[in-house]
């Protein structure tokens, strides 16, 4: 839906959008096999491609064919690939703010649908500003003064 939106702003047509999203899937689908075969990757990847692939087919039907009452629980699989490629920090930022977003809707819709976009996207700018505080302290090799763990360590001998 972004990229409709994004096609309107620009004056774009929905079926250019429409031919252009699906020229995209289509090529990815083909030359991402061929990238492993290429680089000799384990033959498991390949039949992992397919699976994920079918699978992000078969949720945006069942997306689709429910009412959008219930629609809107089923996830979005290019939101569910998004911490596989950039990390699974994110992935707990994201189920946070999507946490946040369904208490927030259902206490105050009106107020929800208009803010949500605006308070997601300050703080998708904040995770980027630390991001590259956290580059700027790595490149001139600070370290931080304290030290969060979650489990014990054996001393080292």
């Amino acid at each position: 839906m972004v990229d409709f939106k994004t096609g309107y702003l620009t004056v774009s047509s929905p079926m250019s959008i429409l031919i252009g999203k699906f020229t995209g899937i289509a090529a990815g689908c083909i030359i991402t096999p061929l990238i492993f075969r290429t680089f000799s990757l384990a033959k498991v990847l390949l039949l992992f491609c397919y699976c994920a692939f079918a699978l992000g087919i078969i949720i945006n039907i069942i997306r689709d064919v429910l009412p959008k009452k219930w629609g809107t629980f089923v996830p979005i699989p290019l939101i569910m690939a998004v911490p596989i490629t950039i990390g699974s920090y994110m992935a707990v930022d994201l189920c946070l703010g999507s946490l946040v977003a369904l208490i927030w809707r259902f206490k105050n819709k009106s107020q929800a649908d208009v803010f949500i976009p605006i308070v997601g996207s300050g703080l998708i700018c904040g995770d980027g500003l630390w991001t590259l505080l956290v580059s700027v302290f790595f490149l001139i090799n600070w370290k931080p003064p304290a030290c969060v763990r979650f489990l014990k360590t054996q001393p080292e001998e």
